[in-house]
Parts: C-alpha cells; structure tokens; sequence
C-alpha cells in the first residue's frame, strides 16, 4: 500500500481528525527515521510501499507513544518483536497481550534513558499472563507494560 492509504487506516485506527493530522504525520516520520517500520527509503519523486506487517507495526508503535515511551525506545522494543512475530495470526479472533519489562533506573517513562535495559519482551495468550508478569516483577526496580493486542488485531482485520 502507498503511504497516503497508510496514513489514512492509522488515522482511522488512532481516531485522528484534520486539525490533529500534522502533528500524526510528523510523529510517523519520527518513528520512520529510527527504523518503525524498517521500510527502505526512496529518492524523490519516488514513492515507499508499506505492507500489511509495516501497518501493524506502526500501529502498534503508535500505541506505544500514546504511553509515552520515546520512538527510540519504542525502536529498540520493535526490534525483538519484529524477528520473532508473524503479525497476521494475530489478527484472527484471539486474545493476546504484549508484555514489556524494562529494568529501570527510574520508574518515570519519560525520565527512562538508554542506560535502562529491555529486561524482557514477549506475546502471551490471556491464560499465561499472570504468570509471565510475575517471571518480570522480582527483585530489580522494573517497569511492566501490558498492552492487549485484541483491538490492534481488530482493527488489522478491518483493513484486509
């Protein structure tokens, strides 16, 4: 897909109007320019196509933002997500979390530097959840994130 139809199922997905789509755009070129989604970029005149996984990853990286975590923080978490999920399974009806541990030096998100380490990042179904939360929660300051991918996958569905 070109990147105007991009734009305009995230808009769609993060309920963005006119007056807020420059300040959107502008948060998509910075995701863009740390490597979210890893699209190669173009000389001019010509133009970027996305696929369906950029779609997702972007959305979720959105969402992510909306938390306040920084796009190069967010960068480094897509990272790991990116080798290791097939994004479209998840789109079937199916209730997933995303877990994100960091070990921090602080527990504010916006104070969070590089100096704080991804303790551990992974995609488990509701039943495995509580378990997995407590694997991260023990012994060092850390800061979980648990993030249900059912409405990124809802609205994945509806682009297909």
């Amino acid at each position: 897909m070109e990147y105007r139809e991009l734009l305009a199922h995230l808009a769609r997905f993060h309920q963005i109007d006119s007056e807020g789509m420059p300040t959107f755009k502008a948060r998509i070129h910075i995701l863009r320019k740390v490597g979210v989604p890893p699209v190669e970029k173009v000389g001019k005149g010509a133009r970027a196509t996305f696929s369906a996984d950029d779609l997702a990853e972007l959305h979720l990286a959105l969402t992510m933002s909306e938390f306040g975590l920084s796009p190069l923080r967010i960068a480094q978490i897509m990272m790991p997500i990116r080798i290791t999920t097939p994004w479209w399974p998840f789109t079937k009806h199916t209730d997933k979390w995303l877990i994100i541990a960091l070990r921090a030096s602080n527990a504010k998100l916006s104070d969070m530097d590089s100096s704080d380490v991804i303790q551990g990042i992974t995609i488990v179904g509701k039943e495995n959840l509580e378990k997995d939360l407590k694997v991260y929660s023990g012994g060092v300051p850390t800061w979980n994130a648990v993030l249900s991918l059912s409405k990124i996958a809802e609205n994945l569905r509806s682009v297909r």
